[in-house]
């Protein structure tokens, strides 16, 4: 009598963790190599996504800028089920930011009118199509031909 229970226990718990979702962690210093834990999170959203359409479970996301490289797509594959959601959030109090621009380095700034400053962009930077200056605009940006 007592192995039964003891089975049953040994089940129980076994079956308990096999169903629990899993949670993973994104960072923007981490690197897609590793695991997805907190001490050794994936860099990016796209990494977590593969990851999660196989079980479900929760992606946290730490404080920083994520610059998506391309179009990330959710589909219903990436919606999990009923009982394992897909779950995106930040981690604790972080706040991370998910940026679908492009990062821009190394520009040289230069004032425009009334305080509002420029810069060129190189010329084979695909994702603005329309021209070739930056304008900052009390924190607004606007392409300028």
């Amino acid at each position: 009598m007592k192995l039964k229970i003891l089975s049953f226990g040994v089940l129980a718990l076994f079956g308990a963790c096999r169903c629990a979702a899993r949670a993973y962690f994104v960072s923007p210093s981490g690197r897609d190599r590793n695991p997805g834990t907190l001490t050794q999170p994936f860099r990016t959203l796209q990494r977590a996504q593969q990851e999660l359409r196989h079980p479900g479970g929760t992606v946290y996301l730490r404080g920083g800028v994520y610059y998506l490289p391309k179009t990330l797509v959710f589909t219903a594959q990436d919606s999990g089920t009923k009982d394992r959601p897909v779950v995106f959030e930040a981690y604790g109090n972080e706040q991370p930011v998910i940026s679908g621009g492009v990062r821009l380095t190394g520009l040289q700034w230069r004032p425009f009118k009334n305080g509002i400053m420029q810069a060129t962009v190189p010329t084979d930077l695909k994702s603005i199509q329309w021209g070739h200056d930056l304008t900052l605009d009390n924190d607004a940006w606007a392409g300028r031909r």
